[in-house]
Parts: structure tokens; sequence; C-alpha cells
């Protein structure tokens, strides 16, 4: 069971978002760059509006076992095209995890060795404190 922390919700506690504690430094570190920030920001008030730009926020469609893993895409126009890959869980409010950072990703399909490195995150269990 892995831990996660909190680095986001709605006003009504509906919607929350977490970073998982084992890739923080990582992902925390990405998002200081300020046009990732800023990306973020975007993503951050959708999910909260209950909103999704597919050019932000995207389901990935790896498996039927991997259906609540997404992709919070960042471009500064660089063709920097990293990922943080998402886990969603449902349970009468939405919670999402930043699990993963993914520096450029070549394609915008997912190749089998970038599935293979994906599928052990659909297998996480986080830990949520109510």
């Amino acid at each position: 069971m892995r831990e996660v922390e909190e680095i986001a919700k709605n006003s009504n506690g509906k919607v929350i978002i977490y970073i998982d504690k084992n890739e923080s430094d990582e992902i925390g570190s990405f998002l200081k760059i300020r046009s990732n920030f800023e990306t973020y920001v975007l993503f951050r008030q959708q999910v909260f509006e209950n909103r999704r730009n597919k050019e932000i926020y995207k389901k990935e469609k790896i498996s039927t076992k991997c259906n609540n893993l997404y992709a919070l895409r960042f471009d500064s126009g660089k063709n920097q095209n990293d990922r943080i890959y998402c886990l969603e869980f449902h349970d009468g409010k939405r919670r999402i995890v930043l699990s993963k950072l993914y520096f450029g990703k070549k394609s915008q399909k997912i190749n089998k060795k970038l599935k293979s490195g994906l599928k052990p995150i659909c297998n996480r269990e986080y830990k949520f404190l109510p």
C-alpha cells in the first residue's frame, strides 16, 4: 500500500489531487518549472469544474485491466512531450493521484516499452486518509 500526500482539493471536497510520496521529489521538481506549473494549474481548474481538455488530461487505454490511468500532458512548445501518469479512484469522491513522471514521450501512440512501464502503475494501491 503506497502513501499519498494531498496537494489540492476543490471547494466542496469532492475532487482531491494527491501526489505519490515515493515520486513526490521528482514530480514536485518538475512542477516547479514555470511552464509546467501553468499546465498543472489549468488541469487543476478543469478537474475542479468537472471539465476535461484532452490536450492536457487524457485517459490512456493500455489494457482492459488498467482502466483508471490518465496522462497529464506537458508540451512547452519545444516538443517537450513529458507526461505525469495519474490514477483516478472514485469512492464518492474523485481522487486523482499523480503517480509517475515520464520524460520525452516520442510519439502519440504508446509503444510496447512504455506500455510495459505503465502496467505496474495500474497495480498500485493507495492509502487515502478520511
